[in-house]
């Protein structure tokens, strides 16, 4: 009962966080004139991208056989690709504005 409350719970916040996405690039197109396709790009390509980049790095940490050495390189994947994603949303409203003005 509690499995499914929360999964619904979860949908939920994914719409709510999509629509939010969606009305930000409304209001820029509102603002500018132009819709932001960097940043539109930059949603849908680089959760997928860097999620399987990771997970291959991850895999073949894991085929290494050493357990302190793919727990470590699961660290340090999340850290980097929540750095990688943070700094290609940045560069991508940044190109955005640029290309606005």
């Amino acid at each position: 009962m509690a499995t499914e409350k929360s999964g619904v719970v979860g949908v939920l916040w994914l719409f709510d966080a999509v629509i939010n996405e969606f009305r930000g690039w409304r209001r820029f197109r509102d603002a500018t004139g132009r819709w932001p396709v960097c940043s539109i790009l930059a949603s849908i390509f680089s959760i997928p991208f860097l999620f399987g980049i990771g997970l291959l790095c991850f895999v073949a940490t894991l085929t290494v056989g050493i357990l302190w050495l793919a727990v470590s390189a699961l660290f340090v994947l999340v850290v980097g690709a929540a750095a990688a994603w943070w700094g290609l949303r940045r560069l991508a409203c940044t190109t955005d504005v640029r290309r606005a003005l």
